[in-house]
């Protein structure tokens, strides 16, 4: 089991609980996909690099690269071009 899944089982459905007064354990809201996200300005592969590292290291789970859809001339980005990177858990 998951760090966050961990803490969602333990912690978190027993503060729904309290603060909303459930009656049925079945009424609470269940977590489907949590996203872990991380946007980067600079297209420098070795700090996009640094990033997936730090969300691999955060999540235990295989990061991936996140590429711009189209261009951006204001931005200074190309289409194609690394822009961040994801972590689903």
């Amino acid at each position: 089991m998951n760090i966050l899944e961990f803490y969602y089982e333990k912690v978190i459905k027993h503060d729904l609980i309290n603060k909303f007064y459930y009656l049925n354990i079945k009424n609470i809201p269940k977590l489907e996909k949590i996203v872990l996200n991380f946007g980067c300005n600079s297209h420098n592969i070795k700090k996009l690099a640094a990033a997936i590292l730090a969300l691999e290291l955060i999540s235990l789970k295989k990061g991936k690269l996140s590429s711009s859809k189209n261009s951006n001339i204001f931005l200074k980005i190309r289409k194609g071009a690394p822009t961040g990177c994801y972590v689903i858990l």
